[in-house]
């Protein structure tokens, strides 16, 4: 017994041991366990099971029941738990391979799979030609090695023959039709560029003629150069200095061979040989030189416009047989360009000898035209004065003969004519007295208006003085400094033509600057001021508009003094009688002696005193009703009485078309068709009155009461009611002011104006702009439900949008007009009458309507859609989202939902229900559930948006704590919800797309852009080198001239030019001098060159940056002054105009300049670039 129980606990033992040595292994196998395998249980034992369990969650003790998972997964080699996860969710099995895959890069098994198939290691490499359109993996890496991201691309570039893709691209951009043509294109671009290097290294070793050549081919192969052709026309410049040289360099070598080919030694045969071929070669290149140059001074007088010269310039006989293939081309190239400008040069010197022609025609015929119409014109004046000639018949004869020649337009028989009238009339005493008598008269005017010019001018000279002294500090002192130093010199100068224009624009500068009030006042403080025909007619306005201000008081003050005398005939008393009365005594006292201010105070005091009086001022507003009543009675009698006598009237005439009385009759008939159109009732009561007695006055009297009485008689005239405010109820207005007083009623305007809603050939509403505007004639109900109902019904008609507010004016500006009939009914008669007048003549028409008992219904069915709402919400059938609406002052719409964009659109669609109870509807922020309970205890929220669950909570804390609340009659389903926040999600997704692509598109747009500024910038700045070469001889010198007069100055050789032309300047540096200052140096810099506007032509301009350095030893200071100054050049007379003087600083001044003599630079087309120099020496 006791064996056996020993042999058990034995096998137990065993069992055990190999239990938990398979528990080790398979620990140790998965890296929890790294001690012996030995069976026993000891702390790394029991640290690798929990951290076994730990890594795949498990609980509780390890049993052999779990042993077989522990060993399946040892076998699979799974480390945890998420490990596991994450492989099956990849579609893993082996965790060797997940390893593997996932060190790779690669997320799912699949693509790691077709990865291997490849034969690629890296995820990136797999991912991006799985996304390319490649079909293998070789081409793929290829075209990547080569460049090229697309298969397309690539099989297209191999077709061509590209193996790379920068020349692909290069190829495509290029537009040529094939690889052989871009080929031929490339080589002759570096063909070009080495043509370039060639140019400029002969240009900088200063060698013309082999510059020349080389840049003449670096040109022709690449005319879009701007370097090259700046350097080509640079070179052509300084050609004529080397072909001086060169010529001299062929003469002495031409002289060598003389003297060897004289002499008698053999020994040098060969000497004379290598000596021909040099002056072959030289004159050869000179040959070539002069034809570059002949072009140059071809293409500059065509520039210039030079034609005469051009025409010579560009003639070109050259003999170039004996020149080599290279040096023959350029010549024939170049013999071309002179053949073609040559033909433009004859053909504008042509053209500009026949215009020269023509002009001097012209003038001679104006000229010829001038005098005689002035001698014309002096004769008419002599005749005109009662003048008398002595031989008036052979005057006579002249005139006639000198009219005809002007109207034939010649010169020649113009001047024949003028000259034998001239004769006659110095034969005539009277006449020449006459004439001299009228030149004195015009000389003294002359005088005269000179004389006045210098006296305004010296005003304008003193006012300047005085204003200055009292205002030196402000902003225009200096604006009035140069203007008075210039006014100054004119007064002292005396010119009468420059006094008579200086005043002038001095009077518009001072009026420019705010001064002109001031200025007159300073005049007219100088000398008495004359009483002209405008002071006498602005006198009379004055005094008639303060005779028709009296007038208007007087009437304003018997018409207050008539009322209160009505007020008190009625037996009523005023409240503080004896106020009233001293108030009256006052205002009648007044009237007894009217003026303007006395009486308007008194008027004014009175009526304050009257009206706040409360039994004066409820019987003028019973009499101004009344009054309405009785305008508003008197309206629809005359519109129905008007209207009878206008259908009279169109009946009389049709039946008497022949009648001459009918003609009088059509008049009054337009006149009172008009007034029943216009709107402005007290012309229809007086003009209906007018017409009635016309028609007594034609003898039709009888005639329209028979008309009336038929018209009575085919009519059933009902019977005549009237509203509570007196209105009269007829059957053209019965369909608007009797029924339902609750009733919403909709009208259309129809009679054309409305601005949105109008009907269409099939006489359908239709609405342009998608929103129909509407008012209300009175203020708007309370409740919305009857206006909610007629939306419903107005978008049934296809009006889907319409906008309400307050009528301000009539119905003008709108499409609909809205009332409701209790409400429009107690308006005062003249608010009622102009929509009830619009309804009678169709133009307000009932659109839409609701009555009270369709209100009812509806609140009634919204009352029980709540009821149905809330007994499903307790049942929890419901499943969405509802409102609570709470009795709170704030508007706030508070919500408890995440997504809110999606539920605000789905509130959206029932805009026209929410609005029925909330004033606000837009959502303040998602609040939790806890939040939105604090807030309705707080009354922060007018109403909650929430979920089912949460609307049950909450109405439960409401119920407990007494918080007022109720459901509104909406509900929106979880699906739908859920389907608007999808449609959302691919909205968004949709614009970042699009976002991404509208970047992409900018950013290749702003690369495009910023090539082509590049380009752009790089032809300015070869225009900007051209430009400079061409004008840098005369930019030079006149920068020069400048220069000079500073240093003479400077140098105390001759200041004089400096004070002639910069006066200012040359003050300054004097004073600067006076002061014991001395110039140390004189720096000069070419700020811009270029044309500006001088009398209608357009002439060279200058300015020069100049820069002083100074130094004083008493004071022991250095200082620095910068000026600019510039001038205009009328070289084609010969002088400088208008020079300018300024401070570096102010680059405003300078700037205004250029701008008033409309300057264009020839120097800075472009920011100069470091490498370009500004400066000409």
């Amino acid at each position: 017994m006791e064996a056996a129980q020993a042999e058990k606990a034995r096998q137990e033992l065993e069992a055990e041991l190999a239990f938990i040595r398979r528990v080790q292994t398979a620990l140790s196998s998965l890296g929890f366990y790294n001690m012996e395998v030995d069976g026993k249980v000891g702390p790394g034992t029991r640290a690798a099971v929990a951290a076994y369990q730990a890594a795949f969650d498990l609980r509780g003790a390890f049993s052999e029941a779990d042993l077989g998972d522990l060993e399946e997964r040892a076998s699979a080699g799974w480390r945890s738990a998420r490990e596991e996860r994450q492989a099956a969710e990849a579609g893993f099995t082996s965790r060797q391979e997940f390893i593997t895959a996932s060190t790779a890069g690669f997320d799912s098994k699949g693509d790691w799979d077709s990865a291997r198939y490849y034969g690629i290691t890296s995820s990136i490499e797999y991912y991006l030609f799985a996304e390319s359109d490649f079909g293998d993996y070789p081409t793929f890496i290829a075209a990547q090695e080569a460049g090229f991201d697309s298969a397309e691309d690539f099989a297209h570039a191999e077709r061509l023959g590209f193996a790379q893709a920068r020349p692909y691209w290069d190829f495509l951009d290029s537009g040529f039709a094939d690889k052989i043509s871009y080929d031929a294109h490339r080589l002759a671009i570096a063909e070009a560029e080495h043509a370039s290097e060639a140019c400029k290294s002969a240009a900088h070793a200063l060698d013309w003629l082999a510059g020349l050549e080389a840049c003449f081919r670096a040109n022709r192969a690449d005319p879009q150069n701007g370097a090259i052709k700046a350097i080509l026309e640079d070179i052509r410049g300084r050609l004529s200095a080397a072909l001086i040289d060169s010529r001299a360099l062929l003469e002495e070598k031409q002289q060598q061979l003389v003297e060897l080919t004289s002499t008698e030694r053999d020994a040098v045969a060969q000497e004379p040989s290598a000596l021909r071929d040099q002056i072959n070669a030289l004159a050869n290149r000179l040959v070539l030189g002069e034809l570059h140059l002949q072009v140059t001074n071809c293409a500059a007088s065509i520039h210039r416009e030079d034609w005469k010269h051009a025409d010579s310039a560009c003639s070109a006989q050259v003999e170039i047989d004996q020149l080599g293939s290279d040096q023959r081309e350029q010549a024939e190239l170049l013999l071309a360009e002179l053949e073609i400008q040559h033909e433009v040069a004859t053909e504008n010197w042509q053209a500009q000898q026949t215009r020269a022609k023509q002009e001097a025609e012209r003038l001679a015929r104006e000229e010829a035209t001038g005098q005689g119409t002035t001698l014309l014109n002096d004769v008419e004046a002599f005749s005109s004065r009662g003048g008398r000639f002595s031989d008036g018949v052979e005057v006579a004869r002249a005139l006639v003969a000198l009219k005809q020649s002007l109207a034939a337009q010649d010169a020649t028989r113009i001047n024949s004519d003028v000259k034998r009238l001239e004769r006659l009339l110095e034969l005539d005493a009277v006449f020449v007295e006459d004439r001299m008598a009228q030149l004195l008269a015009a000389e003294q005017a002359a005088t005269t208006g000179a004389l006045l010019a210098r006296r305004r001018l010296e005003d304008q000279s003193a006012f300047i003085i005085d204003h200055i002294a009292r205002n030196v500090t402000a902003a225009e002192t200096e604006a009035l400094l140069k203007l008075q130093e210039r006014l100054e010199a004119i007064l002292v100068e005396g010119n009468a033509e420059r006094v008579t224009s200086a005043q002038l624009e001095a009077g518009q500068i001072i009026q420019e600057l705010g001064l002109a009030a001031d200025l007159h006042s300073f005049a007219a403080a100088r000398e008495a001021p004359l009483v002209t025909d405008a002071d006498l007619k602005n006198a009379d306005a004055e005094a008639a508009r303060a005779s028709r201000a009296l007038d208007a008081a007087l009437e304003q003050a018997r018409s207050l003094l008539a009322d209160i005398e009505d007020f008190a005939r009625s037996g009523k008393n005023f409240v503080e009688p004896i106020s009233v009365a001293r108030a009256i005594g006052r205002l009648k006292r007044e009237l007894s002696d009217p003026q303007l201010d006395g009486l308007t105070a008194s008027h004014a005091a009175l009526y304050e005193l009257v009206h706040a009086d409360e039994l004066y001022g409820a019987a003028m507003s019973a009499r101004h009703h009344l009054n309405d009543v009785a305008l508003a009675n008197a309206i629809a009698t005359a519109v129905e009485e008007g209207t009878l006598l206008n259908t009279f009237l169109l009946d009389h005439i049709s039946r008497n078309l022949t009648d001459d009385e009918v003609l009088p009759l059509i008049e009054l008939q337009a006149t009172l068709e008009g007034a029943l159109a216009d709107e402005k009732s007290s012309n229809i009561v007086r003009i209906v009155a007018g017409a009635q007695a016309s028609i007594g006055e034609y003898g039709l009297t009888a005639a329209a009461m028979a008309f009336a009485e038929s018209e009575a008689a085919r009519r059933v005239q009902p019977a005549v009611e009237t509203i509570a405010n007196g209105l009269s109820i007829t059957l053209a207005n019965a369909a608007l002011l009797e029924g339902d007083n609750d009733a919403l009623v909709v009208l259309r305007v129809a009679d054309g104006t409305a601005p949105y809603l109008t009907t269409n050939l099939l006489g359908d509403l239709t609405v342009e702009g998608g929103t129909v505007h509407g008012c209300w004639v009175h203020t708007p109900p309370k409740t919305g439900l009857p206006f909610l109902l007629a939306r419903r019904k107005l978008k049934d008609l296809g009006i889907e949008q319409v906008e309400v507010s307050q009528c301000l004016g009539g119905s003008a500006v709108a499409d609909l007009i809205l009332l409701e009939r209790g409400a429009f009914l107690s308006l005062s008669p003249s608010q009622a009458q102009p929509i009830i007048s619009s309804f009678e003549d169709g133009r307000l028409v009932t659109l839409v309507s609701v009555q009270s008992e369709e209100t009812a219904d509806e609140a009634a069915r919204l009352d029980a859609e709540v009821q149905s709402i809330k007994l499903r919400l307790g049942n929890e059938l419901l499943h969405g989202y509802g409102i609570l609406k709470l009795a709170s002052s704030d508007s706030a719409f508070c919500a408890v939902a995440q997504n809110l964009d999606a539920h605000a659109n789905l509130l959206a669609r029932h805009l026209d229900l929410v609005t029925l109870y909330l004033s606000d509807v837009a959502f303040s922020e998602a609040l939790t559930q806890e939040q939105a309970f604090v807030a309705a205890q707080r009354g922060l929220c007018e109403a909650i948006y929430g979920p089912d669950e949460t609307l049950r909570v909450l109405m439960d804390a409401m119920a407990r704590d007494n918080i007022k609340h109720e459901l509104l009659p909406l509900w929106i389903e979880t699906d739908t919800v859920q389907t608007e926040v999808a449609r959302l999600d691919e909205v968004s997704r949709q614009e970042l797309m699009a976002a991404t692509l509208a970047d992409q598109e900018l950013r290749a747009a702003a690369q495009l852009q910023s090539a082509q500024e590049d380009e752009l910038r790089a032809a300015s700045l070869a225009q900007q080198v051209a430009l400079r070469a061409e004008h840098h001889v005369d930019a030079a010198g006149a920068q020069k001239t400048i220069m000079e007069m500073m240093r003479s100055f400077v140098d105390d050789q001759n200041p004089a030019p400096l004070l002639l032309h910069f006066p200012k300047t040359h003050k300054v540096l004097s004073a600067l001098r006076n002061d014991r200052w001395t110039i140390t140096t004189v720096s000069d810099d070419l700020l811009d060159y270029g044309t500006a506007v001088w009398q209608d032509r357009r002439i060279k301009a200058i300015l020069v940056r100049i820069g002083v350095e100074r130094e004083n030893a008493i004071l022991g200071r250095y200082e620095s002054d910068c000026y600019v100054l510039g001038q205009l050049l009328d070289t084609e007379f010969r002088v400088v105009r208008d020079p300018f003087e300024g401070d570096c600083m102010a680059a405003a001044e300078t700037e205004g300049w250029k701008q008033g003599h409309g300057f264009e630079s020839l120097w800075h087309l472009v920011d100069t670039p470091s490498d370009l120099p500004t400066t000409i020496r």
